[in-house]
């Protein structure tokens, strides 16, 4: 379902889930402790990505490094939110546990994938990480996930993401589908689930 806003649209797919192990979802602050699941790796001067920060890490400025750009730089903060470093990172695909790509229809037929890395995002898709799925459900209002589990082990998860989908579409002409999938904390990977097509309004 696609619900169209002022600034931003909200998009709203439902999907069913399985999961013989009850390994679905993070909590976020036991994850950020696990180096498996960090939002980045560090690039040293060497050549070799980290965990940790140390004196060898690439910083904004250095000799042959690229332009400024959200894929290959990642901002530090301290912690009153004042920027205070920019280095060199390799986002960690990882840190995320459903990821969605979103495909519009060419004028001839066909679709073609929409790179939101071309947006000043760090991943081609719209990814996200929903919270560990017990036998409760997760239904707060505005929030990202909605989770109404029938079992410990079955469900149905719904993703709502807010963005500007219309400064990349047209109501009422532009048809979308979308593809999604998601992982466990032992990096399953689920089937991929491809939606109908649907009319961007």
């Amino acid at each position: 379902e696609i619900r169209l806003g002022d600034p931003f649209d909200t998009l709203l797919i439902t999907v069913d889930y399985q999961d013989g192990d009850t390994n679905l979802g993070l909590d976020r602050d036991t994850a950020d402790k696990d180096s498996l699941f960090q939002q980045v790796y560090f690039i040293t001067t060497a050549g070799d990505t980290i965990s940790t920060l140390n004196e060898k890490v690439i910083r904004f400025g250095g000799p042959n490094q690229p332009e400024f750009n959200i894929s290959d730089w990642y901002v530090v903060y301290d912690y009153d939110r004042q920027q205070y470093d920019t280095l060199r990172a390799v986002y960690n695909e990882n840190y995320y546990n459903i990821f969605l790509d979103i495909y519009v229809k060419k004028p001839g037929g066909g679709f073609e994938i929409v790179d939101f890395g071309q947006l000043n995002y760090p991943f081609k898709g719209l990814y996200g990480w929903f919270p560990p799925i017990t036998d409760q459900p997760l239904i707060n209002p505005g929030s990202t996930f909605e989770i109404n589990p029938e079992t410990p082990c079955n469900g149905k998860l719904t993703y709502r993401r807010l963005f500007a989908f219309n400064l990349l579409f047209e109501p009422g002409e532009d048809i979308l589908k979308f593809k999604l999938f998601i992982k466990d904390r032992a990096l399953n990977k689920s089937n991929v689930i491809e939606t109908p097509e649907v009319l961007f309004e």
